[in-house]
């Protein structure tokens, strides 16, 4: 089976609209716009496969694609506590939504969730500029018969 990238990039998207809302969700590493919150995804390279690197037949791979969310930090105090509860319960959601396609609408063999980190960014657009809360995690797609060994 070869990736099809079209269906996998329509379902990661899928599942970030479906947690945080349609309008929210761009492909590529771009520059965060104005508001929030945003998530972007992108292809991070290949990697080994957890499981090997080839079968009799096919080379085993294994695919990185970065998730990130960011939320623009609000001054006041009082709103910090909100904030970092949404952005628990939107790793959470993530999770539960990526293991219950773990194939990927049927693109991958098997997909792993790598530990999430959060930290606050500066945005360095001249439009846009600010402190975000982001979320990152990476997904590690697996397809066992990723490619032929031969021709």
């Amino acid at each position: 089976m070869t990736i099809d990238h079209a269906d996998l990039t329509t379902a990661i998207e899928g599942h970030l609209t479906t947690t945080l809302g349609a309008g929210h969700v761009m492909a590529g590493p771009n520059p965060i716009p104005i508001g929030g919150p945003w998530a972007r995804y992108y292809y991070a390279g290949r990697t080994d496969p957890p499981e090997g690197r080839q079968t009799f037949g096919n080379v085993m791979l294994a695919e990185k694609w970065n998730v990130e969310v960011f939320w623009p930090r609000q001054p006041e105090p009082t709103t910090w506590k909100a904030l970092e509860a949404e952005i628990a319960r939107v790793d959470g959601a993530l999770r539960t939504a990526f293991r219950g396609d773990s194939t990927l609408n049927g693109e991958a063999t098997d997909l792993t969730i790598e530990d999430s980190d959060t930290d606050s960014v500066r945005s360095t657009l001249q439009a846009n500029p600010g402190i975000y809360r982001a979320l990152a995690l990476e997904l590690l797609i697996t397809d066992l018969e990723g490619e032929a060994i031969a021709p």
